[in-house]
């Protein structure tokens, strides 16, 4: 097998076909950059696999790149050892190296033996998928991998295979995914015969449009399917004939039918270049679909079919005819938009000269509408000539017209862009001359323009572009047309990601007589129609309006429903690809590096509505009308699983790599079931019918693999001992009162994490809840309980209705019963409203609860709430053993006044007062009153409280005091006043407390005071105790800013704190505190500078000063800082400097000097407590181009030595780490020892690359050096 490649692209395995949707452009002088850094000059390589007797025997790599100033050649060799016989024949071999649209790609290296494990595999795979287990989403995963190794697919569709609804639907399901020619084949099978539901067959005819590698076969088996489309003619809609729900569907799948087909044909003839004509599958498919584009067909049929072949690369003679027969037609029934969407039907053969003629025609027709013209200019624009020139040229002529200047627009745009893709285009309209006076036409007018934005980086060879048209008319202000484009161009391709266009297409009347009235299926004039929108991935158009999409999802619902005439049941099962990547890129060793990332996620939904005797279509007709009873089951699973790896010779008879999976899986299952009968007014209940309610379970895992032929063996390093799994306990939390548990269990390996979360019914006889509204007698009962449990769970609630005199009464009853604890208790509202009250509020209203329970805390409680008067509330509680509160609360305006009284432990304690709260504005003045009462042992004590604030004088008056019956407690006065501006002025508070055996007092003064320059304030506080000798402190804060020209740039300030403690602790004590510092910078330089100095004495003695300097030079890079501090026996110098220097651009050093030393002032010895240095050097050539290097040296206590180094490198091919630490104690004794050496090489030896990586690492003395090589 051989195959050529060019490596500046990177291709796919059996994942997505991305790349291969991507147009190749070209840019003089621009080297695609290499995704690894050795390969960043290889730009071809030619890989082949040899067979000696039908056995591989080796596989070799020829890789050439060539630079601005260089060529390389590399050649690179692997050798099979296996012995295994191959079964590939003459046949597969010329299969296996046929053409391919793929850049880089190993998929086709399937034998015959691989598809034999691949069969057996996807018979082990189905026969494992069941409803009521997980791993759904993985199995789906691999079964598509499966199915893309095996070309009889028609095997497995068969019932002894496929035996239930989940098997054949995830089997039928992957084949759309997967779109290889034996898939399309089954599917077309089954479509036609009925037995595929609407959303598998919307997946499959989107999934075709993308096909990597299609076949003649795959379009012989869709044309039959394209002939048998079954569609409403225009004569039938205009007879105004019902259209069914079922005929919507058959007409929005076979609209997705004709694009899917022309887009696999297109993928042909992507694979097959310029075969594609010369083939009969191919020319048979495009007549099929041509046979839709006649004047006499269904509106939407007719639209989809045009779409279709705007798909195709090459139109056949039939379809040129079709298009031209559109174009050229002048009956009535040819609206404007069938011939701007014929149009678009030779977007990709956009060359073909007869089509190109008439579409001149109609572009140079001044009487057709703008809007056709200005499409007829787009479609000639993409393939331009002397007679297309000449006929823009002549349409500019008129200055006025909206056609003139929409191409002056678009010529504009498109010299202006930045994109290559569009370097052809741009260099087609050198001749346009485009006129000054259509770039200055009267923008008052809504024209129609087109605008692009583009940006591209020629050294990195990518860039983005996007593009819109927006199109008017001149009788209209809104927009016909528009349509937005976004493309990316990468490493030489240019992907067009997404178009979108929406039309109004009603609102061009040029075609339309007065009078005339759209399609009965067509949506109204003021909206862009969303039956008009198209949309294109890739450059193909998939989709046609967002209506059919919705007519089909509907209907495919209503095919998955079925039911009796008491019964329904919805059962959905729908896996869904969220990723389908795999890359693969050329290595050096003539194997393909792969990798890739799966995920899905797998959906099944369960439902079942029983309706007991009434039928189910009259369900909401007899809701309301008892009797009736409705059950409904839910169960619903939801998985969610991605995979993925890297590997070298992925998809290769011999393949070996790492690989994750991770899986994260739900599963909920309970019913509704709601019910009512003559004295039942409603039945709601929520049953669990299993003990799991919901089951949560995540896990991961990581392992190494080979792959041989087709078969995965997970790998274990020699020497490793068998791995035990790490089982925690269960652990669940319980909610008696709901009767469910929240349990979780944890399971973990070396490289294996699992995690199981359940939500389960503590008693499994617990059936679930039930709630009742009964009519009784005096009212309505309504029953919470949970039957069939152990535990009693029961909670009753009764509205009693009362007689005519009292139905202003609301009385409500209640019973709770909870295991042993059994409560009752009844609510009574009571309101009276005045006939006079305008509002109709209630004036006076009561609510008394009485509660009574078997519980020790509390046998009753009472609850009491009146409103006697408007601004009056009462409010009583009295609770059995406690005690009883009651409060009466008056509100006005500025004055709240309150009672209370509490009595606790029957008559044990009492408490009473009131609080009385005034504002008139000036004054706030409040007064409290409090008296507790106490029996045992008998004492009364009485609290008074008032304070008063005046606002507009700034003080505060406050006042407490307590007493007992026989003597006074405590009296206590606080008084302040308050500055004006408290930056400039006096603050004052003094206080007085007198406990009946001693007076102490207390003040606080605060003197602050702030000019331009200068800043002080001063504290003054003194407390002095009864009978003992007074606290003092002071404080004195100066901040002195001195600036010596008004600039910014030179400013010097020196800030002052100096504070005093005195008084009595054990001893006497007099504390003085004095600090200092000065900032300064000098002007127009980028210097600073800091001093400071602080000086502690005790009793006027010294006990402690330091001191500290700092400069900064950023412009030198020098910063140097020094210190001290000093007591009566020692004193402590530290010094650090440090140098910035920058050598040159990219290039920095530091070195960087430090001490501690230590003095003995008696002794006057100086001890080196540290001292050390690290010298630093930072070299940065680019972002993946750097070298750092680090060494140090410290000494610490004249006796340690500590030396490190680290080294950081990563220049070209080459990559080191490198780190080391040495620590000493004395000169000679080795304490301890650590190396940490990384270092890996690309190495060219003989035309050949090798890489080469070395380790070592040493740590002495705890074990002994070792050292690790490995080379590949």
């Amino acid at each position: 097998m051989k195959k050529t490649i060019n490596i500046t692209m990177c291709g796919k395995g059996e994942g997505s076909d991305l790349v291969s949707q991507g147009v190749k452009y070209r840019l003089p002088n621009v080297q695609n950059k290499q995704i690894f850094g050795f390969l960043r000059s290889a730009t071809h390589c030619e890989c082949s696999q040899t067979l000696e007797k039908e056995i591989y025997s080796t596989a070799t790599c020829k890789e050439v790149g060539s630079g601005p100033f260089f060529t390389i050649g590399m050649k690179s060799s692997l050798t099979y050892t296996s012995t295994a016989t191959s079964m590939t024949d003459v046949a597969e071999l010329k299969y296996l190296t046929r053409n391919s649209s793929i850049v880089y790609n190993y998929t086709f290296s399937v034998t015959k033996e691989m598809q034999v494990k691949a069969e057996e595999q996807i018979k082990f795979l189905l026969s494992h998928l069941k409803s009521d287990k997980g791993n759904k989403a993985s199995i789906f995963i691999d079964l598509k991998k499966m199915i893309k190794r095996v070309h009889n697919l028609q095997q497995f569709d068969k019932r002894d295979i496929l035996t239930d609804e989940i098997q054949q639907k995830t089997f039928y399901d992957a084949l759309a995914e997967v779109a290889t020619d034996d898939s399309v084949v089954l599917l077309a099978k089954l479509c036609e015969n009925g037995n595929l539901d609407s959303i598998t067959q919307l997946k499959f005819f989107t999934t075709i449009a993308f096909a990597p590698n299609p076949g003649p076969t795959a379009m012989r088996a869709l044309t039959p399917l394209i002939k048998n489309i079954v569609h409403i003619t225009s004569s039938q809609v205009n007879e105004s004939i019902r259209v069914t729900e079922e005929q919507k569907r058959n007409v929005s799948l076979s609209q997705h039918l004709l694009l899917g087909a022309s887009g696999l044909a297109h993928q042909f003839c992507r694979v097959s270049k310029d075969e594609c004509i010369a083939s009969t599958e191919y020319v048979e498919m495009v007549n099929a679909i041509s046979a839709y584009a006649k004047v006499d067909s269904m509106d939407e049929i007719l639209i989809a079919s045009l779409h279709a072949l705007g798909n195709l690369d090459s139109l056949t003679s039939t379809a040129v005819e079709a298009i031209d027969a559109i174009l050229m037609s002048t009956t009535e029934k040819v609206l404007n938009w069938t011939v701007i969407t014929a149009f678009e039907a030779m977007r990709r053969d956009s060359c073909q000269a007869t089509l190109k003629k008439t579409v001149r025609n109609i572009f140079a027709d001044t009487k057709r509408n703008d809007q056709v013209r200005i499409h007829a200019y787009l479609s000639l624009s993409k393939c331009l000539d002397n007679l297309d020139i000449q006929a823009i040229h002549d349409t500019m002529k008129d200055t006025k017209s909206s056609v003139g200047v929409f191409i002056a627009s678009h010529v504009g745009s498109i010299r202006g862009s930045w994109s290559p893709s569009k370097l052809q285009l741009n260099t087609s309209m050198d001749n346009i001359q485009v006129s000054v006076n259509l770039k200055t036409l009267d923008k008052s007018l809504q024209s129609s323009y087109f605008v692009e934005y583009s940006a591209f980086n020629s050294n990195e060879n990518y860039g983005v572009s996007g593009e819109a048209t927006i199109i008017y008319t001149s009788e209209k202000m809104k927009p016909e047309f528009f349509s937005i484009n976004a493309t990316i161009d990468l490493y030489g391709r240019s992907f067009n990601l997404l178009e979108i266009g929406l039309s109004r297409r009603h609102m061009m009347p040029n075609q339309m007589q007065q009078g005339e009235m759209p399609s009965s299926l067509w949506f109204g004039n003021d909206v862009l129609g969303a039956k008009d929108t198209y949309y294109r991935i890739f450059g193909t158009t998939i989709g046609l309006g967002l209506e059919s999409l919705k007519d089909t999802v509907q209907t495919s619902i209503m095919q998955i429903m079925s039911g009796e005439n008491h019964s329904w049941n919805f059962n959905a099962i729908e896996p869904m690809t969220l990723a389908d990547e795999e890359l693969t890129f050329p290595s050096l060793m003539g194997l393909p590096y792969t990798y890739d990332l799966h995920a899905v996620e797998f959906d099944t939904v369960k439902l079942l509505l029983l309706s007991g005797k009434t039928p189910i279509n009259e369900i909401f007709e007899s809701f309301f009308k008892p009797p009736f009873n409705y059950k409904l089951n839910i169960e619903t699973d939801y998985e969610v699983e991605a995979k993925g790896g890297i590997s070298l010779g992925g998809n290769t008879p011999i393949a070996i790599g790492t690989r994750f999976n991770a899986n994260m899986n739900n599963r909920v299952e309970f019913g509704v079931e709601v019910g009512s009968n003559a004295t039942v007014l409603a039945d709601f209940r929520i049953n669990f019918p299993s003990n799991v309610i919901e089951s949560t379970g995540i896990n991961a895992n990581l392992f190494h693999y080979h792959e041989a032929q087709g078969v995965s063996i997970r790998l274990k390093k020699k020497g490793q001992a068998v791995e035990t799994k790490k089982k925690f306990n269960p652990t669940c939390v319980k909610c008696q009162l709901t009767g469910l548990q929240k349990c979780s269990l944890v399971v973990s390996e070396q490289h294996l994490w699992e995690s199981k979360c359940t939500l389960e019914k503590i008693d499994p006889k617990m059936e679930g809840y039930e709630l009742q509204i009964i009519n009784t007698a005096t009212g309505y009962e309504m029953v919470a309980t949970t039957p069939g449990s152990d535990f009693r769970r029961e909670f009753k609630l009764n509205y009693i209705i009362g007689n005519a005199e009292k139905s202003e009464n609301i009385d409500i009853g209640y019973e709770v019963k909870f295991g042993k604890l059994v409560e009752q208790g009844r609510v009574v509202v009571g309101m009276k409203t005045p006939t006079t009250s305008p509002s109709f509020l209630p004036s006076d209203y009561s609510v008394t609860l009485d509660r009574k329970t078997n519980s020790n805390f509390a046998k009753s409680l009472k609850f009491e709430i009146k409103q006697p008067k408007e601004n009056d509330i009462e409010l009583k509680i009295d609770v059995s053993r406690l005690g009883s509160f009651a409060t009466n609360c008056t509100f006005e305006a500025r004055h709240i006044h309150v009672d209370f009284d509490m009595s606790f432990l029957p008559d044990q304690l009492q408490v009473n007062g009131m609080c009385d709260v005034r504002d008139d504005e000036k004054e706030i003045i409040d007064k409290c009153k409090l008296a507790i009462t106490h029996k045992r042992p008998d004492y009364k004590i009485n609290m008074e409280t008032s304070s008063i604030l005046n606002v507009p004088k700034r003080t505060l008056e406050f006042d407490a005091s307590s007493s007992s019956e026989k003597r006074s407690i405590f009296t206590f006065n606080l008084s302040s006043k308050f500055a004006d501006d408290i930056m400039n002025g006096r603050n004052t508070v003094s206080m007085r407390l007198d406990n009946g055996e001693g007076i102490y007092t207390g003040s606080i003064n605060q003197t602050n005071k702030m000019t331009p320059e200068i800043a002080t304030s001063v504290l003054e506080a003194e407390f002095v105790p009864s009978k003992s000798p007074a606290f003092t402190y002071t404080s004195s804060m100066t901040c002195d800013g001195k600036l010596k020209e008004p600039s910014l740039y030179d400013t010097q300030a020196l800030l002052s704190v100096q504070s005093k403690f005195k008084g009595v602790i054990l001893a006497p004590i007099e504390i003085d505190v004095t600090k200092e510092v000065d900032y300064r910078k000098v002007k127009g330089k980028f210097d600073y500078g800091w001093t400071g100095s602080s000086n502690i004495s005790m009793n006027k003695k010294p006990i402690l000063w330091s001191g500290t300097t700092v400069n900064l030079r950023t412009e030198e890079g020098i910063l140097t800082a020094i210190g001290y501090s000093k007591d009566a026996r020692f004193q402590h110098d530290f010094m650090s400097h440090v140098l910035f220097r920058q050598k040159d651009v990219g290039t920095q050093i530091q070195n960087t000097t430090f001490s501690l030393k230590k003095t003995d002032i008696i002794e006057k010895k100086v001890q080196n407590i540290a001292e050390g240095s690290v010298n630093k050097s930072l070299v940065c050539r680019s972002l993946l181009d750097f070298e750092i290097f680090e060494f140090g040296h410290m000494e610490i206590l004249d006796r340690n030595v500590v030396d490190w180094e680290q080294l950081i490198l990563l220049h070209s091919n080459e990559f080191k780490l490198f780190q080391e630490m040495k620590e000493f104690i004395g000169k000679k004794t080795h304490y301890t020892k650590f190396m940490l050496d990384i270092s890996a090489k690309v190495i060219e030896e003989k035309q050949k690359l090798k890489f080469e990586i070395l380790t070592k690492q040493q740590l002495s003395p705890t074990c002994p050096a070792s050292n690790f090589n490995f080379t590949l």
